[in-house]
């Protein structure tokens, strides 16, 4: 597993929003947030962060759907479009509630029981496997303490 990431700040409270497209079916990418500085260890973002699932959105496992906060909290659904087309996701983390919108529709809210992460860094999950998942229009708005979900 390969990680791009913004090493130029941490986040805390935010909303997350940006498009990406599957080339082949189930090509795997997520949404990284809230992981301490990696070093030359892009697992500390699975082991200490939080992902939003890009991948297979009917899987066998609920928990590997995209849009879910892998492995924790599957979505209600994945609305995603057929492969080669973009979809849009948005990901807000207020404290330790979190919620996933995938093409203008709700589908995951989760509050971390155990109080995982609360600030870090941002990435994208990338695999040298030969399937493509693209990303773009990637964008971070900081939120206040205490501003709505």
């Amino acid at each position: 597993m390969g990680l791009w990431w913004y090493t130029n700040q941490s986040f805390t409270n935010f909303v997350l929003r940006g498009e990406w497209k599957q080339e082949q079916e189930l090509a795997d990418s997520g949404i990284f947030v809230r992981f301490p500085h990696p070093g030359k260890d892009p697992w500390v973002a699975v082991k200490q962060g939080h992902e939003m699932e890009i991948g297979d959105p009917a899987p066998q496992k609920p928990e590997e759907m995209t849009g879910s906060i892998y492995p924790f909290n599957p979505p209600a659904e994945a609305p995603v479009r057929p492969v080669g087309q973009w979809n849009d996701y948005e990901l807000v983390a207020m404290g330790h509630n979190y919620s996933v919108r995938i093409n203008g529709k709700v589908v995951n809210t989760w509050t971390d029981p155990k109080r995982r992460s609360a600030s870090g860094h941002i990435g994208i999950q990338n695999y040298n496997d030969g399937k493509t998942v693209r990303h773009r229009k990637v964008r971070i708005k900081a939120l206040p303490a205490g501003a709505p979900l």
